[in-house]
């Protein structure tokens, strides 16, 4: 049986860690690069929106009666699985804000 309680809390939080994301960006890939305070900061509300994520995919398949996921890839790769995400090869136009930045983290060594 789903949490709803717990996937809207969850959701809470993922929301609130989005928008401590959007005052970054703001700023170019540049500056991005040179501002390690802001490079860390980006990177690490990153991470926690991304583990949100991954735990409410955990707490949607545990719902489905599905065996838990055993990285975080393989959580989104079991929802899109669902139909619940378009397929890779979907656009999404008009890009969202910081979206440069978001692509030099998911790429960068």
């Amino acid at each position: 049986m789903l949490d709803n309680a717990l996937i809207r809390r969850k959701l809470g939080f993922l929301l609130k860690h989005l928008k401590e994301l959007e005052p970054l960006t703001a700023i170019s890939v540049d500056e991005y690069k040179a501002d390690l305070l802001k490079r860390h900061a980006a990177e690490r509300i990153v991470e926690l929106i991304v583990e949100y994520a991954t735990d409410i995919n955990q707490i949607l398949l545990e719902g489905l009666d599905q065996p838990p996921a055993q990285t975080y890839y393989h959580t989104f790769q079991e929802r899109r699985a669902w139909g619940s995400f378009p397929p890779p090869s979907c656009r999404v136009w008009p890009r969202p804000p910081g979206y440069e930045i978001a692509l030099y983290i998911a790429t960068s060594p």
